[in-house]
């Protein structure tokens, strides 16, 4: 008689992949564990933010599989806040962060008055800011000066200056 075939069958797992991309990588290897999965980050070193990953999110696969980890260099953000806008979009460029204003005209007499992300975050190498700010300007010394003269002097330092003249209605010039 022939000998009898013994056939062991067992049945992997199945698991859905996590979402971990815009994740701290130490973050993003401890939710891939959960799942019962294997975290292969790419060989770069310090602190690091997955930006891809594979196999995509919501895939589902056997558990155990590998989830290739793409990552990205972590930065803190400055605290910004007081300094010109040409200072805080040159420190931002330093850490290679990308800064926007709302609005470029006269940097050097823009002051930042806020900033998204807050100072202190850990953000990915080339992610980008915003800045809000106020322009502060410099009013020259218009007294005993003509409405005339006080205007031409105003608007050579930038300043918009309406004044009425004696006997009108606002004022005296």
């Amino acid at each position: 008689a022939p000998a009898a075939i013994r056939v062991a069958v067992w049945a992997v797992p199945q698991v859905a992949v996590p979402d971990v991309r815009e994740q701290p990588l130490k973050d993003a290897i401890g939710s891939i564990e959960a799942a019962r999965l294997t975290a292969r980050p790419d060989e770069h070193r310090g602190e690091r933010i997955v930006s891809q990953q594979a196999p995509a999110p919501g895939t589902v696969v056997d558990a155990g599989s590998a989830v290739r980890l793409e990552t990205r260099e972590v930065v803190e953000v400055p605290d910004l806040v007081g300094q010109s806008l040409a200072a805080a979009l040159g420190r931002l460029d330093e850490l290679r962060l990308r800064g926007a204003a709302d609005a470029q005209d006269h940097a050097d007499d823009r002051v930042v008055q806020s900033q998204s992300p807050a100072a202190r975050t850990k953000v990915a190498v080339g992610t980008a800011g915003q800045l809000s700010t106020k322009r502060f300007a410099t009013v020259p010394d218009l007294a005993r000066k003509t409405c005339d003269e006080a205007e031409a002097a105003a608007g050579a330092a930038s300043v918009r200056l309406r004044c009425a003249k004696e006997g009108t209605r606002g004022g005296t010039g």
